[in-house]
């Protein structure tokens, strides 16, 4: 799942009343995974989770 997916799932649900919990902490996952890891795609977002959010 990539980022823009996610923002747009985050924004629909949003719109739709519904709670937005789990896609925003997806979307903030990916978001640090692809500041340090953009080339690794969802691989990146294991590595932020291991690593606390940090990218180094």
């Amino acid at each position: 799942m990539h980022l823009g997916t996610m923002g747009h799932l985050a924004d629909t649900s949003r719109a739709r009343g519904l709670d937005t919990s789990v896609p925003d902490l997806f979307g903030s996952l990916l978001e640090r995974a692809e500041a340090g890891h953009g080339a690794d795609g969802v691989t990146g977002v294991t590595g932020a989770i291991t690593k606390g959010g940090r990218n180094t």
